[in-house]
C-alpha cells in the first residue's frame, strides 16, 4: 500500500482537530473501527465524533456487551478515541454515549462498514 493510501496515524491529534474544523475528508479513514497493527498494540482503534458527550465507551462482542472500554477525548475536537486490545475485526459493537445529564444511550457507529 502506498503512503498516500495508508490510513492516517490515529495518534496525531491534528487529524481530530481538522475534523472539528470540517477540514478532513474522507472521515471514514479516521473515525469508526480500524484494526491496529503491528505489535505492541493489537486490537481495534475506535473513534467517534460526539462533541456534546460527557463520556463515551466502546462495547461489543469481545466483552459480552458489558461495561465498555472508555474512549478518551482528543483535544477539543469532539472526537473520542481509544484502542480496545480485546476487540477484533468483525466484532459487532456500539458506542455507549453518556450525556451531560448522566444518561447513557447505545449508538451505532455511523462510519461502520
Amino acid at each position: 500500500m502506498s503512503d498516500s493510501l495508508a490510513p492516517p496515524d490515529p495518534r496525531r491529534r491534528d487529524y481530530y482537530e481538522r475534523i472539528a474544523r470540517h477540514d478532513m475528508t474522507p472521515l471514514w479513514e479516521v473515525l469508526g473501527a480500524h484494526p491496529v497493527a503491528p505489535e505492541p498494540e493489537r486490537g481495534v482503534r475506535f473513534a467517534v465524533w460526539a462533541p456534546n458527550a460527557e463520556r463515551v465507551y466502546a462495547c461489543g462482542e469481545w466483552n459480552g456487551w458489558s461495561d465498555g472500554t472508555e474512549l478518551q477525548p482528543q483535544g477539543s475536537s469532539g472526537v473520542w478515541a481509544n484502542v480496545v486490545p480485546a476487540a477484533r475485526p468483525g466484532h459487532t459493537y456500539k458506542y455507549a454515549v453518556v450525556d451531560r445529564q448522566g444518561r447513557t444511550v447505545l449508538k451505532a457507529d455511523p462510519m461502520a462498514h
